[in-house]
């Protein structure tokens, strides 16, 4: 359900506002884990998150296009590239 959700974004918001929201995301959780408010690797559990729920997109055209918005916005933060 998580991947059909994040694959109903782009179509409805667009593909630079998901990027946006997921920075926004990350930016935040990165200054929170850099204070030791959550655990240091939950980025990268989010991360890899993202991409499973990204993987699990039937249609090629969405998948692949979820996961270059999600790379994209990762590799900002030392992740995927």
């Amino acid at each position: 359900r998580d991947g059909k959700f994040l694959e109903s974004l782009p179509e409805q918001q667009g593909a630079e506002w998901l990027a946006q929201r997921l920075e926004e995301t990350f930016t935040e959780f990165d200054g929170r884990a850099s204070r030791g408010d959550i655990s240091s690797d939950f980025l990268s559990q989010y991360y890899s998150t993202l991409k499973a729920s990204a993987a699990t997109l039937s249609k090629d055209a969405a998948r692949k296009e979820l996961q270059e918005i999600i790379d994209k916005v990762a590799a900002g933060f030392g992740f995927g590239g």
